[in-house]
């Protein structure tokens, strides 16, 4: 009954609310009530007869209807004990090996008869059963240990700061998101803006391309007309240089 005394006295020190500890005590009273019911069904075999000599199961000598009353009783206690260590919030299934009711799940020992291990059965329940009230009574008296509660001022103080932490959290989180469309609108307009100076930049480089062209056509015209006029100057110059060079005829006079 480790695992029972553990859970109670948890319940007994530790459990505040009033419906968990009358809750704690029915199942108290209950798990009395199902011993004295295993008791009754010990007591039942003390007239039974000893048994064949080779028969070595206290099963097979008190028989099975009993052994099988016995440990529907001892599944109810611990369904019992699982809600208690569920009350007091402790692991359900820590050591729940207990046997609070005594089955007859066995053998027999060597000159043990079927009312030898009711007799002893009988007084390990009545035992059992002086125990549990014990501690029925502890629940009902013990007051449980108050965890020291926060003032109101401290409640409020640690309610706002809360608030606040969520609120600089709410902002950070839309000063976040906030940049991200931001930075993302730039980067749009950089790609809108790169896509129109693309083509842009081409017009440009082909106004310069055609302005150097038609200078160029230009400077060759300028150059044919200076060579043109040249050579005419160099004809004129020619001629008159071969009409000083010839004599001049002498008219003669007819008679």
């Amino acid at each position: 009954m480790i695992v029972l005394d553990r859970v109670v006295d948890r319940i007994a020190h530790g459990v505040s609310r009033p419906g968990d500890r009358k809750e704690a005590i029915s199942l108290l009273e209950g798990i009395v009530a199902d011993c004295n019911a295993a008791v009754s069904a010990w007591k039942g075999c003390l007239d039974k007869p000893a048994g064949a000599p080779e028969e070595m199961s206290l099963v097979g000598v008190i028989g099975r209807d009993v052994a099988r009353e016995l440990f529907h009783l001892h599944l109810a206690v611990r369904e019992k004990v699982l809600r208690l260590a569920a009350i007091a919030g402790t692991e359900a299934g820590a050591g729940l090996d207990d046997e609070i009711i005594k089955t007859a799940y066995r053998g027999l020992e060597q000159g043990e008869t079927g009312a030898d291990a009711a007799r002893a059965a009988i007084a390990v329940m009545e035992q059992r059963i002086g125990h549990i009230r014990e501690l029925i009574q502890a629940v009902r008296t013990t007051k449980p240990v108050k965890k020291p509660a926060a003032t109101k001022k401290k409640a409020k103080k640690a309610a706002k700061a809360k608030t606040k932490a969520r609120k600089a959290t709410g902002k950070k989180r839309a000063k976040k998101k906030t940049a991200k469309k931001k930075t993302t609108r730039k980067k749009a307009v950089k790609k809108k803006a790169a896509k129109k100076k693309k083509p842009a930049k081409k017009k440009a480089v082909k106004k310069k391309a055609a302005k150097k062209a038609v200078k160029k056509k230009a400077a060759r015209a300028t150059k044919k007309k200076a060579g043109k006029k040249k050579k005419t100057a160099k004809k004129k110059a020619a001629k008159k240089k071969t009409a000083k060079k010839k004599p001049a005829r002498k008219k003669t006079r007819r008679r």
